[in-house]
């Protein structure tokens, strides 16, 4: 994946957590009646399928910091070392920041 710069590749993964937290909050939310409870994990995940076919060329759409944690530390611990974790804090930093700014918009602008 390439993106310019390291800005770029948070702000990605930032928009792409609070574009699947938003869509997690609208399609769950209590005040939806439009919603079957029988649609709601196709509808989850069209919304993360949706984000890696645009985001993954770019980043990868980590868009979950546990999703690309995990492996980083299991490649570490197994004779990678430090090369296993260039880039991790896009992965971490990014998600934790989008993941909440995404909440704060589906409360705000749906409910």
């Amino acid at each position: 994946p390439y993106v310019p710069s390291w800005n770029s590749a948070v702000f990605i993964e930032a928009f792409g957590t609070a574009f699947l937290v938003f869509c997690i909050f609208a399609i769950t939310h209590p005040k939806n009646k439009a919603i079957s409870p029988t649609i709601v994990p196709f509808l989850v995940g069209t919304a993360i399928a949706v984000i890696i076919a645009t985001l993954g060329p770019l980043t990868g759409a980590g868009i979950n910091p546990a999703r690309d944690f995990g492996p980083r530390l299991i490649t570490y611990f197994y004779g990678w070392g430090k090369e296993s974790m260039q880039g991790a804090e896009v992965y971490i930093i990014g998600p934790l920041l989008g993941g909440p700014i995404g909440a704060i918009i589906a409360d705000g602008i749906l409910y």
